[in-house]
């Protein structure tokens, strides 16, 4: 059955996060909510139970679609570009709070 494989695989997913994060040092119990970007997956019958079987997190159901305006695939791409530019030294402005306290 299709369905049970790609049960199959997102147990999978979830479970390699579930790694990295542990191997990360990230604590699952200081996270409190599970985003997935996806329509494939994110739409999935039982996707919430599935992550909190495995992560132990509640999943929150967003449509980012109704709420922007654009197609889903467009709005999780410039999330996407929006969280990594932050993350970079060069790709965003320094606030003022963050420079006085580099200071």
């Amino acid at each position: 059955q299709p369905v049970q494989v790609m049960q199959a695989r997102i147990e999978d997913i979830f479970s390699l996060v579930a790694q990295n994060l542990a191997n990360d040092g990230i604590n699952l119990k200081s996270v409190d909510r599970v985003i997935i970007a996806g329509d494939g997956i994110s739409t999935f019958k039982g996707i919430d139970i599935i992550c909190n079987d495995i992560l132990g997190i509640q999943y929150l159901d967003i449509d980012f679609s109704r709420l922007t305006g654009m197609k889903s695939v467009y709005t999780y791409a410039s999330g996407m570009v929006m969280y990594i530019s932050a993350q970079l030294p060069l790709g965003r402005k320094q606030s003022d709070l963050e420079r006085e306290y580099q200071q």
